[in-house]
């Protein structure tokens, strides 16, 4: 996922007002009691989700409400940019901050998370095909990373905890004993906050 750099306009001091919401990045729905983290920038500094920017939290995170809208104030201090990020453990993520002007009013603002899903991959050998005549099996896609490497594969299930509310497409690769690899596709939308199961033959 790309990272997006943001940077308040105004760096002024004094009294600073936060309000707004935490809502889920897809579905805009509200976040019932997500957590909102004040973050703030060395002097000078850029909010940058990419590498930190020198980014560091500020106090201890705020609770929303059951609507997922929280209000709070806080003192700025001069030439330090000011930031929100959400979450909600274990069920929401947050890597997208949101800038906000210090010494006035913030309201309205919409901090976005991303909800966790899961994926069961079923790993079944259809035909079957004889013991150990599959060299290995390779699964990439949701959040696999690198991928998924299995050595003489056999019937199993590997759960994967991934992004929610993603179109994906899952590939596999199935090579035999000779060194011939089959690849398969298959498109996938995992639900947020559900499980969703991805049949893998081989």
């Amino acid at each position: 996922m790309l990272g997006i750099v943001v940077s308040g306009c105004e760096k002024e001091s004094g009294p600073t007002k936060v309000s707004g919401q935490v809502v889920e990045f897809y579905t805009g729905k509200p976040v019932p009691y997500g957590k909102v983290q004040l973050l703030a920038s060395n002097p000078n500094g850029r909010i940058n989700i990419v590498n930190g920017g020198g980014l560091n939290a500020k106090g201890d995170p705020h609770l929303a409400d059951a609507q997922g809208r929280f209000t709070f104030t806080f003192e700025a201090q001069r030439n330090i940019n000011y930031g929100l990020r959400g979450r909600l453990d274990p069920y929401y993520f947050g890597n997208t901050e949101v800038s906000i002007d210090g010494g006035r009013a913030n309201n309205d603002l919409r901090v976005p998370v991303f909800a966790f899903a899961w994926v069961r991959y079923v790993i079944v050998n259809e035909l079957p095909k004889p013991p150990n005549s599959v060299h290995s099996l390779y699964i990439t896609g949701h959040g696999s990373g690198l991928g998924i490497n299995i050595y003489q594969p056999r019937d199993t299930v590997i759960i994967e905890r991934v992004i929610g509310g993603t179109n994906t497409r899952t590939t596999w690769f199935v090579r035999d004993r000779q060194g011939k690899s089959t690849q398969y596709d298959k498109n996938t939308l995992v639900p947020p906050l559900d499980t969703l199961d991805v049949r893998i033959t081989f």
